[in-house]
């Protein structure tokens, strides 16, 4: 199970693709919550849900926002090598 943590970190000073991903999401899913920012090593994981859900989704990325991205929900996980089939993933699982 996922757990929701949810920080001040915002992954919007991360820079670089992954801020493609997430306005890529946020343009399909407006009240998109991002929650909170964890790092393990040189790996950055940020969750995000649509509010009103319990249901998160993680995206996982190099330091400075950097591909390959890896999204995951409780059941799946999915790898994507570039911003729009990472945002493509987050959404899919988002809906799922």
């Amino acid at each position: 199970m996922i757990s929701i943590v949810e920080t001040d970190s915002s992954p919007d000073e991360a820079g670089g693709p992954v801020d493609e991903v997430l306005r890529r999401v946020r343009q399909q899913v407006p009240d998109l919550v991002i929650g909170g920012v964890s790092s393990a090593g040189a790996r950055v994981c940020v969750t995000v849900r649509i509010e009103g859900s319990l249901d998160p989704v993680e995206l996982e990325y190099w330091a400075e926002g950097r591909p390959p991205f890896t999204t995951a929900d409780e059941y799946s996980s999915i790898a994507a090598a570039d911003p729009t089939a990472a945002a493509e993933a987050v959404l899919s699982l988002l809906r799922a």
